[in-house]
């Protein structure tokens, strides 16, 4: 029973995190409104900058970022940022892990101790992966508000 509550939750969350990941991004010109750190579009693998949650500043050409050393807060929006960066390569280890899983499972061949082994890889790499887009979530929810 905890088992299906447990999958069912986790296929909401990733079903979730997959619709807003294939959603469009808006494209617009270069100007004072499209100045945002906001945007992943051109990152790899979708990852965020590090210095997504610092202020940009247009200057009239173009949009910069600027790192004050003197202001604490920048520190902690580039700590946030790596931070976040940090928990999507544990969300992509976790699907390694399942992967790695399955295989185990899959070449158990009658060995109940292969076939165990297996899915409690699967079990942990997908608690695992929950937890780390929960807190990818939680992190960038903290980011934005700073």
């Amino acid at each position: 029973m905890i088992r299906r509550i447990v999958f069912g939750l986790l296929l909401a969350v990733n079903l979730f995190v997959l619709g807003t990941s294939l959603t469009p991004q808006s494209v617009s010109a270069a100007s004072a409104d499209a100045c945002t750190t906001d945007g992943s579009a051109d990152n790899f693998l979708s990852f965020p900058p590090w210095y997504r949650y610092l202020e940009p500043e247009w200057d009239g050409t173009e949009c910069k970022i600027s790192f004050d050393f003197t202001k604490p807060a920048d520190y902690s929006a580039i700590l946030l940022a790596i931070l976040e960066i940090i928990l999507r390569v544990g969300g992509i280890v976790a699907v390694v892990g399942i992967v790695y899983g399955g295989f185990q499972y899959i070449t158990s061949v009658g060995e109940p101790d292969k076939a165990a082994s297996g899915r409690t890889t699967i079990i942990n790499s997908l608690v695992g992966m929950f937890i780390a887009m929960l807190a990818s979530v939680i992190v960038r929810l903290i980011g934005r508000t700073l």
